[in-house]
């Protein structure tokens, strides 16, 4: 009975979840990058 279930409704939440996850891994590389520029000794001056 399972295997005759359609998951087409829930296409949104497929999608939504690949989103988050993308949206988790783009905040780990640029927490991963600053970082990177302190231990560089900071260099990355973003008022200039």
């Amino acid at each position: 009975m399972l295997a005759q279930q359609s998951l087409r409704p829930y296409w949104y939440v497929f999608i939504a979840y690949a989103l988050a996850w993308l949206l988790l891994l783009g905040w780990m590389f640029s927490i991963g990058r600053r970082m990177r520029g302190l231990e560089d000794g900071g260099t990355g001056n973003r008022d200039a």
